[in-house]
């Protein structure tokens, strides 16, 4: 009978064993039929430690296997070691998301579906270093022209193949071609395409492109909107400024914030970047995207951005906030029973895998990160408090990680 898909990635690992020790008896008898009597004195040594060991495998993945499972942690595990391993799992599972939608960036500007080839990855990048002062701030010109359609940020990552600097951040911006009739509209970015790629400092380029930004007069406020209802609360605010239709132009859970915010989180431990630079970074791409949508401003003259979930508020929003001090800050918040319930409907409804892909291949969706990753992954970890872990141990491994995000 068809195991359910549970019950078969409990059971595989001990299949698999059980099958190669039958194997293993089989060809010993099949080539010496005569001394596989059972009791025998004349067995080899070397098959009874090759069984020993292959159960003692066999135990050891079941265990594995077992372990991962949230139900038989919550038996075996103490509230802080559950909470640790939760808090590992949440991690990988926010990484690996960001790494999957950078991917996804990666094939929009790379021709789309059909078009785009991985392998060229490496050569179809222009690469510029700190010591490239005059072709960055020839990138910052070309930014700062408004003639010309404003570039996409692709992804915020290391680059390993690097050879001069591996361990440093890099920004990857790309560039969509001029349309060749446009009638004074610049309309960035386009659909799926070839877009001419840069890659620059993260640092070093946005602190000129900080200074830029600065040197510039506008008249588009900014607005910023901080969930804490598992991303209901700033779907209804989107949806309610687009019926509307009085000129907001709207940046919805970009994907480039969760970088940032993964970033942040790692502030002091895996690199060495300061709060400071996070603040010019931060300030650099928020008026960059503005800058992209200006032609969707209208009278309003306002650009509204929806944070990427409530993971990545309680790190974005205090240099946000810091940053953008004039500017336009709203926050919609639910009770934990309700966010909890919202999220868990996101999940039941898109998976928790973080391979999720945009219905559409345009840039509002591929560009925004997957609100059943964003909204119910916690990526701040939260104040220490002596009930919290043994609080958490109690509820279901999807119940806890959607309160925590909430709580953080």
């Amino acid at each position: 009978p068809r195991l359910p898909s549970s019950s078969i990635s409990l059971a595989s690992p001990i299949i698999i064993i059980t099958i190669t020790i039958a194997d293993r008896m089989d060809s010993s008898c099949a080539a010496a039929p005569e001394t596989c009597g059972v009791g025998d004195p004349s067995s080899s040594s070397g098959d009874l430690a090759f069984y020993g060991a292959a159960a003692l495998s066999a135990a050891g993945l079941s265990t594995m296997v077992l372990m991962q499972l949230d139900g038989v942690s919550r038996r075996l595990l103490s509230p802080p070691r559950l909470l640790a391993k939760r808090r590992k799992e949440y991690e990988y599972v926010a990484e690996q998301s960001g790494e999957y939608n950078a991917l996804m960036v990666r094939q929009h500007v790379g021709g789309g579906k059909g078009i785009y080839d991985p392998k060229t990855e490496t050569s179809v990048w222009e690469n510029l270093y700190e010591d490239d002062v005059a072709e960055m701030e020839d990138v910052v010109a070309e930014i700062l022209d408004a003639k010309k359609p404003s570039p996409v940020i692709v992804a915020m990552e290391r680059d390993s193949s690097d050879e001069r600097d591996p361990d440093a951040h890099h920004l990857f911006l790309a560039f969509p071609s001029l349309p060749k009739f446009c009638d004074g509209v610049v309309a960035t970015p386009g659909p799926p395409g070839l877009y001419r790629r840069v890659r620059v400092p993260l640092v070093g380029f946005c602190e000129r492109l900080a200074k830029a930004f600065e040197g510039q007069m506008t008249s588009t406020a900014l607005c910023f909107v901080a969930d804490a209802s598992s991303g209901l609360g700033s779907e209804t605010l989107t949806a309610v400024v687009r019926e509307c239709d009085h000129g907001v132009a709207i940046i919805s859970n970009p994907a480039w914030m969760t970088h940032l915010s993964l970033l942040v989180s790692k502030m002091g431990k895996t690199h060495d970047m300061t709060a400071r630079q996070f603040e010019r970074v931060i300030f650099a791409l928020c008026r960059l995207e503005a800058w992209r949508v200006r032609d969707s401003v209208g009278v309003s003259r306002t650009v509204l951005f929806a944070l990427p979930g409530q993971a990545c508020v309680p790190l974005l929003l205090p240099l946000i906030q810091r940053v953008f001090v004039h500017e336009r800050h709203v926050f919609v918040y639910d009770g934990c029973c309700y966010s909890v319930e919202t999220g868990l409907a996101l999940i039941k409804k898109f998976g928790s895998s973080y391979r999720q892909q945009a219905t559409n291949q345009v840039w509002e969706e591929v560009s925004a990160a997957p609100r059943a990753i964003s909204a119910t992954f916690p990526v701040a970890p939260l104040r220490h408090n002596r009930e919290l872990p043994e609080k958490l141990a109690n509820l279901p491994g999807t119940h806890a990680s959607v309160t925590e995000a909430w709580m953080a």
